[in-house]
């Protein structure tokens, strides 16, 4: 419900959305919010894993869909790729939710779930300190430099697919 509610507001200028697993149902359930909220957020974008088949083809062609700044994290090799991580970020404050919700429609609105939010304004100096830690250790995340990143796109969905590691929604789901 923070996530809906917080991409409606008009406080906010940026999105960032880091997710371990993403599903259709889970995307689908952001996207008219996602959509509303390109009227206000100067920038969108989601980050989801794709290991042991968590994310689902569907999941990815709805992020396409969106138009906004989608990338699959991967990596071959241990440990999976698994934080949940959403931040508004705005002019006058910062909104972080930290917890186990990744961007599924389980995870977003059935399961029972422990998140934190927390919330400071830009003058709040632990707050910010917080922020900075956040994107330092996140910091290719952040900024799009991790070799791990692939921007969406029809072809990096069709390659993955074709990889066996991007698996259709219904293989997801067992």
């Amino acid at each position: 419900n923070h996530l809906l509610e917080l991409l409606s507001q008009k406080g906010f200028n940026a999105f960032t959305g880091i997710s371990a697993f993403a599903s259709e149902a889970g995307v689908f359930g952001l996207s008219g919010h996602i959509q509303s909220a390109k009227q206000n957020f100067k920038n969108l974008t989601l980050i989801v894993g794709i290991d042991q088949e968590g994310t689902s083809k569907e999941a990815l062609e709805e992020i396409l869909n969106l138009n906004i700044n989608g990338y699959i994290f991967y990596q071959s090799e241990a440990p999976i790729f698994h934080p949940k991580i959403y931040l508004f970020e705005g002019d006058k404050e910062i909104k972080l939710i930290v917890g186990s919700s990744n961007l599924t429609g389980r995870g977003l609105f059935t399961n029972v779930e422990s998140s934190l939010l927390i919330e400071f304004d830009i003058t709040d100096k632990e707050g910010l300190a917080l922020l900075t830690e956040l994107k330092t250790y996140y910091k290719s995340l952040f900024d799009y430099s991790d070799a791990n990143l692939f921007k969406i796109s029809r072809t990096v969905i069709d390659d993955f697919i074709a990889k066996g590691i991007v698996p259709d929604e219904t293989v997801r789901r067992k």
